[in-house]
């Protein structure tokens, strides 16, 4: 048994107490035990000293991604926001000399910075509220569609769509006296060849692996070619003319 000499008398620390209490302030926390006897006027006092971290609760943003973030904050407050959470829509394959619109599903009251790499924009390309462009495609290659974001604090950030440009054989083919429309295609393809110089002999369809997927006869001037079945990708589109002539454009389907 332990034993604490106290005045008057010893106490037993395993003695039961008739009472006790802890107080605790500034780090110190000092305990009081009234033994057993409610007449023996011996008490018990200890002071613990020791190391004490005090914290405090800050709450807060704490994602650096965040356009609110608080480097004070130690307690996420579920208040974080952001900018430039959208994605752009738009052709993400399209042909030299050709047209696309692109669109961003932003907030009208931000601001819209757009910029393209590979062709350049009709019109506006930078405003309060504008979530959509022209873009005319001049090369071929990679292009690239980028708009920043900026909300009314001042917060920013980039969403970009890549665009795979092709070489634009239609006019080739005008040159030629035939036209290919519509490129891209969903469903059916349209080949004219009212005013073509040679006669066709035949049409083909050829996937990028090199194998032919598709063979129609030269049947009209206007023949429709029914890719619906095809998976979405790109295509080359052989044309077969007298004389041994072989023209090619390119083709993408896409839905």
């Amino acid at each position: 048994m332990l034993l604490l000499t106290t005045w008057p008398h010893d106490i037993a620390l395993d003695a039961e107490p008739w009472w006790s209490t802890t107080l605790s302030a500034d780090g110190v926390n000092l305990s009081e035990a009234f033994f057993s006897n409610p007449s023996d006027p011996t008490y018990l006092y200890f002071v613990s000293l020791g190391m004490f971290t005090q914290s405090s609760s800050n709450p807060g943003c704490t994602d650096s991604e965040a356009c609110n973030f608080n480097a004070e904050a130690n307690v996420d407050d579920a208040s974080c926001f952001y900018v430039a959470q959208g994605t752009i829509a738009g052709a993400q394959t399209a042909t030299d000399m050709t047209t696309e619109t692109y669109s961003y599903d932003g907030n009208a009251e931000n601001t819209y910075d757009w910029s393209v790499t590979g062709g350049s924009i009709q019109g506006e390309s930078s405003g309060v509220g504008l979530l959509s462009v022209e873009v005319m495609w001049s090369s071929t290659g990679n292009g690239l569609v980028t708009v920043t974001e900026t909300d009314t604090t001042g917060c920013s950030g980039d969403v970009a769509i890549e665009v795979d440009l092709l070489v634009n054989s239609i006019s080739e083919l005008e040159m030629m006296g035939m036209a290919l429309y519509p490129n891209p295609v969903q469903d059916v393809l349209i080949l004219s060849t009212q005013n073509a110089a040679f006669g066709l002999e035949w049409v083909e369809l050829v996937d990028i692996r090199g194998q032919v997927v598709r063979t129609w006869p030269a049947v009209d001037v206007q023949m429709n070619l029914d890719v619906q079945d095809l998976a979405t990708g790109f295509y080359t589109l052989r044309i077969s003319l007298e004389g041994g002539t072989l023209a090619t454009a390119p083709v993408v389907i896409q839905r």
